[in-house]
């Protein structure tokens, strides 16, 4: 059995994305797919005082909708990385767990990103490594499919040879399971619950932050979420651990 799930990179991944990273025996990211702006792929939520709040890189995207400008084509445009860090600093920096991730995020951004491909690219590993997760990732512009939509999917599972693929809850709507199953592949549907847990200086609670929200607000508790896992499963066993991360 293996387990393979797909997902556009996005910068500074949410807690929801890297969980099913976890839980996949590969990981795709949908890189030669069209960028859309105001999304997630170069804008990342974290938590403040008063409702969230976006972090945002500038990118070279101009008629990127005509064009079908993919996402491994999108170049960062000039600007301060570092104030993002700085953003994050004084955001974070008085958090429990501010100290396990500053020296790594502001050599993260110390760097030279050319394209938004390498910095995401960059945000999602630092958090894997933050989390210990180890799944293998993969570029799906290296597998050279043409398909679209469903088909590119089941494209790029059979090339990594899967069994099954792991999709979010949120794609029921529009995943063509049959479609999957007639190529040997079987859809499992990830059922992630959102922890919840005290954010510094905010009353309420605020879900879908980068998952580097969590680790500073609570370290204990978000190193249980990942490492309380027994084994990689698919859905059925998910729904168990799931159980575990709300109650971490």
């Amino acid at each position: 059995m293996k387990i393979v799930s797909i997902h556009q990179p996005h910068y500074h991944p949410w807690l929801g994305l890297l969980h099913k990273i976890a839980n996949s025996d590969e990981h795709i990211l949908l890189d030669d797919v069209q960028f859309r702006k105001r999304n997630f792929q170069n804008r990342a939520q974290y938590s403040s005082t008063q409702n969230t709040k976006l972090l945002s890189l500038s990118v070279h995207a101009k008629g990127h909708q005509t064009q079908d400008l993919k996402i491994h084509s999108v170049a960062l445009a000039p600007q301060n990385l570092h104030k993002h860090f700085l953003t994050l600093k004084h955001r974070y920096g008085q958090t429990p767990g501010w100290h396990l991730i500053a020296h790594k995020l502001e050599a993260l951004y110390s760097q030279t990103y050319e394209s938004l491909v390498d910095i995401n690219l960059a945000t999602l590993e630092l958090a894997m490594d933050t989390y210990g997760v180890t799944t293998p990732l993969i570029r799906s512009s290296e597998l050279g499919t043409q398909g679209k939509k469903n088909t590119k999917l089941i494209e790029l599972c059979l090339k990594r040879g899967a069994t099954h693929y792991l999709s979010g809850n949120g794609a029921r709507q529009y995943m063509d399971d049959l479609a999957f199953a007639r190529n040997g592949i079987q859809v499992e549907y990830q059922n992630f619950e959102h922890p919840v847990y005290p954010q510094y200086r905010n009353t309420g609670f605020q879900p879908g932050c980068l998952a580097l929200d969590f680790v500073c607000q609570d370290p204990d508790a978000a190193a249980s979420l990942f490492h309380s896992r027994q084994s990689k499963s698919i859905t059925r066993s998910l729904q168990h651990k799931e159980h575990i991360c709300v109650e971490a």
